[in-house]
């Protein structure tokens, strides 16, 4: 090899190797930072395609990125415990093509344990904590009747590993005892007692433990916490972004009738009578005249309503048939309750309003819901995957 040709090998392995990292530019980008918020230590790589390399991996992008057929391409990964996020991107203008995130499997492998090992009525164990027939049945008799088929059951079972590793992982989450004392007030005062000693002793004539039912809400304290302190609910969104998503889908805010309307929203987490009995503390202290907004912030499980007093413009054909129907039979000021899969809902009608395009202003906190809570529910899901992948879960099914 001549001198002149060893140069122009080491110029360009040099220009090779010193490529600047396309790291940077896609860790800013909200589809990667919402993966990094749940694995912060996830590892990097990347790789480059001239246009020959990226027509070989013509099938990979037809499955990722569909209608994406670009000459050139850097292929990223960022690699958590747990999960992959791969990013398709333009070298020239670090264009992000695409994202698409997956599953580690083999992380996920449930063992399968002999049933004579346990007590008799475990389906499963999840890091040695039991799964049994009777909560299944519990988590089961909430489901409306015409959705208790083989696949609800299976999701159902997944809601509870889930349920298990938040709590598990939560364990340790440090509340304030001031912070778990003014929740439990919360609930004695939302029942409409005056002391908490009343509240007790009638809690427990009805055979009901005042200890678990402070553990119970201590439990919930824990993992809101937990959520918080790994960024679950981190979900800014700019008043910019807000309104170039409201432009882009015009169409969409072209309605009918609308009804501006307030809830307080009880969920039932596998557990109707007590969603019930909160519920009906909550309207006791309705009907004693205790401000709403507050009793809003105090007792509805909806966190996405619960700063701005529970309150919604909707219009027809986008919540569901019953309490649409109710809804819209309602005259202004007046109020309902309605049993729904989730919960229990408490509605007062604000406002009725006659077809047209929904302002800005009056879809934003819509808009910002959705984004946010979509970004919620990725982090959430991550976080999950996460867990489970530390996990050692049996099936004694």
């Amino acid at each position: 090899m001549g001198r002149n040709t060893r140069v122009v090998v080491i110029a360009l392995f040099v220009l090779v190797a010193c490529a600047p990292s396309f790291q940077h530019t896609f860790s800013t980008d909200e589809r990667v930072q919402v993966f990094l918020t749940v694995f912060p230590d996830a590892k990097y790589a990347e790789a480059r395609y001239d246009a020959n390399e990226a027509a070989a991996l013509r099938d990979v992008l037809a499955r990722d990125c569909p209608g994406i057929a670009p000459r050139e391409m850097v292929r990223a990964t960022f690699t958590g415990e747990g999960a992959t996020l791969i990013v398709y991107a333009d070298p020239r203008t670090r264009e992000i093509f695409c994202t698409n995130s997956q599953v580690n499997e083999t992380v996920f492998t449930v063992k399968h344990g002999d049933p004579a090992s346990v007590p008799e009525g475990t389906l499963f164990t999840v890091n040695g904590e039991s799964i049994t027939e009777e909560q299944l049945a519990k988590a089961v008799a909430q489901l409306p009747q015409s959705v208790q088929d083989e696949q609800e059951l299976g999701a159902v079972v997944v809601q509870l590993i889930n349920s298990v590793l938040l709590r598990q992982a939560a364990a340790t989450t440090q509340v304030p005892e001031e912070e778990l004392d003014a929740a439990v007030r919360r609930v004695w005062e939302g029942a409409g007692y005056k002391d908490e000693e009343s509240f007790r002793k009638d809690w427990e004539a009805q055979g009901e433990s005042f200890t678990a039912l402070r553990a119970t809400v201590l439990e919930a304290l824990r993992i809101q916490r937990f959520l918080e302190e790994n960024g679950v609910y981190e979900a800014p969104v700019s008043e910019d972004e807000l309104k170039e998503l409201y432009l882009a889908n015009i169409e969409r805010f072209l309605v009918g009738e609308q009804v501006r309307f307030r809830q307080l929203f009880i969920a039932k987490r596998d557990n109707r009578s007590a969603a019930e009995q909160r519920m009906r503390a909550a309207l006791a202290a309705i009907r004693q005249g205790g401000d709403f907004c507050e009793l809003v912030r105090e007792w509805s499980d909806d966190t996405s309503s619960r700063n701005r007093c529970g309150e919604y413009l909707a219009p027809r054909g986008v919540m569901a048939p019953d309490i649409e129907n109710a809804l819209f039979s309602l005259a202004e000021n007046q109020t309902t309750v309605i049993e729904s899969a989730s919960g229990f809902h408490f509605f007062v009608v604000l406002e009725r309003k006659d077809a047209g395009i929904i302002p800005f202003a009056d879809a934003a906190p819509f808009l910002r819901d959705a984004v946010s809570s979509q970004a919620a529910q990725e982090r959430l899901s991550l976080l999950l995957l996460k867990l489970r992948a530390k996990a050692e879960i049996v099936d004694y099914s």
